[in-house]
Protein backbone atom coordinates (compact mmCIF):
# COMPACT_ATOMS: atom_id res chain seq x y z
CA UNK A 1 0.00 0.00 0.00
CA UNK A 2 1.23 3.49 -0.85
CA UNK A 3 1.18 5.76 2.17
CA UNK A 4 2.27 8.91 0.33
CA UNK A 5 -0.76 11.22 -0.01
CA UNK A 6 0.83 13.38 -2.71
CA UNK A 7 1.23 10.53 -5.23
CA UNK A 8 -1.49 10.78 -7.93
CA UNK A 9 -4.18 8.09 -7.77
CA UNK A 10 -3.38 6.66 -11.22
CA UNK A 11 0.08 5.64 -9.93
CA UNK A 12 -1.12 3.97 -6.68
CA UNK A 13 -2.35 0.45 -6.12
CA UNK A 14 -2.62 -2.14 -3.38
CA UNK A 15 -2.27 -4.87 -6.00
CA UNK A 16 0.93 -5.02 -8.03
CA UNK A 17 0.09 -6.43 -11.43
CA UNK A 18 3.05 -6.90 -13.73
CA UNK A 19 2.28 -6.17 -17.37
CA UNK A 20 5.35 -7.67 -19.05
CA UNK A 21 4.43 -6.75 -22.61
CA UNK A 22 5.50 -3.36 -23.90
CA UNK A 23 4.06 -1.90 -27.09
CA UNK A 24 5.47 -0.28 -30.18
CA UNK A 25 5.11 3.50 -29.81
CA UNK A 26 4.87 3.32 -26.01
CA UNK A 27 7.02 5.86 -24.17
CA UNK A 28 9.44 5.46 -21.29
CA UNK A 29 10.37 8.42 -19.10
CA UNK A 30 13.72 8.59 -17.32
CA UNK A 31 14.61 11.07 -14.56
CA UNK A 32 18.21 12.28 -14.59
CA UNK A 33 20.51 15.13 -13.69
CA UNK A 34 20.57 17.82 -16.42
CA UNK A 35 24.26 17.14 -17.17
CA UNK A 36 23.35 13.55 -18.16
CA UNK A 37 21.59 15.04 -21.18
CA UNK A 38 24.90 16.57 -22.25
CA UNK A 39 27.10 13.61 -21.22
CA UNK A 40 24.80 10.55 -21.17
CA UNK A 41 27.67 8.04 -21.34
CA UNK A 42 28.02 8.06 -17.53
CA UNK A 43 24.55 6.63 -16.88
CA UNK A 44 24.25 4.09 -14.03
CA UNK A 45 24.52 0.43 -14.97
CA UNK A 46 22.64 -0.72 -11.87
CA UNK A 47 19.52 1.34 -11.24
CA UNK A 48 18.14 2.41 -14.59
CA UNK A 49 14.51 3.04 -13.65
CA UNK A 50 11.89 4.46 -15.99
CA UNK A 51 8.18 5.09 -16.00
CA UNK A 52 6.13 3.67 -18.84
CA UNK A 53 3.04 5.35 -20.23
CA UNK A 54 1.13 2.20 -21.30
CA UNK A 55 0.34 4.03 -24.59
CA UNK A 56 -1.97 6.22 -22.51
CA UNK A 57 -0.47 9.75 -22.54
CA UNK A 58 -3.65 11.32 -21.16
CA UNK A 59 -3.24 9.42 -17.87
CA UNK A 60 0.51 8.70 -17.61
CA UNK A 61 2.54 11.85 -18.24
CA UNK A 62 6.31 12.37 -18.35
CA UNK A 63 6.09 14.39 -15.10
CA UNK A 64 5.01 11.26 -13.20
CA UNK A 65 8.66 10.17 -13.12
CA UNK A 66 9.48 13.18 -10.91
CA UNK A 67 7.40 11.95 -7.94
CA UNK A 68 9.51 10.75 -5.01
CA UNK A 69 8.26 7.31 -3.93
CA UNK A 70 10.65 6.93 -0.97
CA UNK A 71 8.94 8.24 2.17
CA UNK A 72 12.33 8.43 3.93
CA UNK A 73 13.67 11.15 1.62
CA UNK A 74 11.47 13.96 2.98
CA UNK A 75 10.44 15.64 -0.28
CA UNK A 76 7.66 15.14 -2.81
CA UNK A 77 9.24 15.81 -6.20
CA UNK A 78 12.63 15.82 -7.87
CA UNK A 79 12.50 19.48 -8.89
CA UNK A 80 16.06 19.76 -10.22
CA UNK A 81 15.90 16.71 -12.51
CA UNK A 82 15.42 16.56 -16.26
CA UNK A 83 13.21 14.07 -18.08
CA UNK A 84 14.33 11.94 -21.00
CA UNK A 85 11.55 10.47 -23.16
CA UNK A 86 12.27 7.25 -25.04
CA UNK A 87 9.88 5.94 -27.67
CA UNK A 88 9.83 2.16 -27.94
CA UNK A 89 10.37 0.93 -31.48
CA UNK A 90 9.60 -2.77 -31.40
CA UNK A 91 9.61 -5.23 -34.25
CA UNK A 92 6.47 -7.23 -35.00
CA UNK A 93 6.06 -9.97 -32.37
CA UNK A 94 8.61 -8.40 -29.96
CA UNK A 95 7.19 -7.03 -26.71
CA UNK A 96 10.24 -5.76 -24.82
CA UNK A 97 13.77 -4.47 -25.30
CA UNK A 98 16.42 -7.19 -25.03
CA UNK A 99 20.06 -7.08 -26.03
CA UNK A 100 22.90 -9.48 -25.38
CA UNK A 101 26.52 -8.37 -25.62
CA UNK A 102 29.17 -11.07 -25.93
CA UNK A 103 32.76 -10.26 -25.04
CA UNK A 104 35.12 -10.19 -28.03
CA UNK A 105 38.01 -10.86 -25.65
CA UNK A 106 36.57 -13.94 -23.91
CA UNK A 107 33.34 -15.37 -25.32
CA UNK A 108 32.50 -17.07 -22.00
CA UNK A 109 31.50 -13.61 -20.71
CA UNK A 110 28.37 -11.71 -21.69
CA UNK A 111 25.84 -9.18 -20.46
CA UNK A 112 22.12 -8.99 -21.14
CA UNK A 113 19.95 -5.88 -20.94
CA UNK A 114 16.20 -6.44 -20.56
CA UNK A 115 13.37 -3.93 -20.11
CA UNK A 116 10.93 -5.10 -17.42
CA UNK A 117 7.78 -3.69 -15.85
CA UNK A 118 8.46 -3.58 -12.09
CA UNK A 119 5.52 -1.82 -10.41
CA UNK A 120 5.74 -0.60 -6.83
CA UNK A 121 2.80 0.49 -4.63
CA UNK A 122 3.44 4.22 -5.20
CA UNK A 123 4.30 3.86 -8.90
CA UNK A 124 2.45 1.37 -11.08
CA UNK A 125 4.32 2.68 -14.12
CA UNK A 126 7.75 1.82 -12.68
CA UNK A 127 9.92 -0.15 -15.09
CA UNK A 128 13.64 -0.78 -15.34
CA UNK A 129 16.36 -1.95 -17.63
CA UNK A 130 17.83 -4.93 -15.80
CA UNK A 131 21.43 -5.80 -16.56
CA UNK A 132 22.82 -9.28 -16.00
CA UNK A 133 26.44 -10.36 -16.21
CA UNK A 134 26.91 -14.07 -16.98
CA UNK A 135 23.31 -14.73 -15.84
CA UNK A 136 23.71 -12.78 -12.55
CA UNK A 137 21.45 -9.76 -12.10
CA UNK A 138 23.67 -6.74 -11.40
CA UNK A 139 22.73 -4.95 -8.15
CA UNK A 140 24.48 -2.47 -5.87
CA UNK A 141 25.14 -5.36 -3.48
CA UNK A 142 26.98 -7.50 -6.06
CA UNK A 143 28.48 -4.72 -8.20
CA UNK A 144 32.08 -5.54 -7.20
CA UNK A 145 31.56 -9.21 -8.11
CA UNK A 146 29.83 -8.50 -11.43
CA UNK A 147 30.55 -5.32 -13.41
CA UNK A 148 32.63 -3.44 -10.83
CA UNK A 149 36.22 -2.50 -11.55
CA UNK A 150 38.10 -5.76 -11.72
CA UNK A 151 41.71 -6.61 -11.19
CA UNK A 152 43.37 -9.55 -12.79
CA UNK A 153 42.44 -11.65 -15.78
CA UNK A 154 38.88 -10.37 -16.37
CA UNK A 155 39.62 -6.64 -16.05
CA UNK A 156 39.66 -6.06 -19.83
CA UNK A 157 36.60 -8.26 -20.39
CA UNK A 158 34.46 -6.41 -17.85
CA UNK A 159 35.64 -3.02 -19.10
CA UNK A 160 34.71 -4.04 -22.66
CA UNK A 161 31.22 -5.18 -21.59
CA UNK A 162 30.59 -2.03 -19.51
CA UNK A 163 31.55 0.04 -22.56
CA UNK A 164 29.16 -1.96 -24.76
CA UNK A 165 26.25 -1.40 -22.36
CA UNK A 166 27.04 2.29 -22.01
CA UNK A 167 27.11 2.71 -25.80
CA UNK A 168 23.72 1.02 -26.02
CA UNK A 169 22.18 3.17 -23.26
CA UNK A 170 23.80 6.37 -24.55
CA UNK A 171 22.43 5.67 -28.01
CA UNK A 172 18.91 5.40 -26.51
CA UNK A 173 19.20 8.71 -24.67
CA UNK A 174 20.63 10.58 -27.66
CA UNK A 175 18.13 9.12 -30.16
CA UNK A 176 15.21 9.40 -27.69
CA UNK A 177 14.16 5.87 -28.65
CA UNK A 178 14.69 2.31 -27.49
CA UNK A 179 14.82 -0.40 -30.10
CA UNK A 180 16.11 -3.87 -30.84
CA UNK A 181 16.56 -2.83 -34.47
CA UNK A 182 19.92 -2.08 -35.97
CA UNK A 183 22.03 -1.37 -32.90
CA UNK A 184 25.71 -2.02 -33.48
CA UNK A 185 28.55 -1.98 -30.97
CA UNK A 186 31.65 -0.17 -32.20
CA UNK A 187 34.77 -1.94 -30.89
Amino acid sequence: MCGLDYIPLHLKSDELIILPKFHNGEFLFFRCDPEKLIHPYNVSLVDLSHNRNFNNPETFSPDDVLWNTDENKGFQRYEEKSIVSLELILEEGIDTIYNRFQSCIDDDHFVEVVLKHKPIHCNLAHSAFEISYNNNLVTWENWDDTLGLKKGEFKRVVKELRNDIRQFLTNMIISESASNKGFEIIN
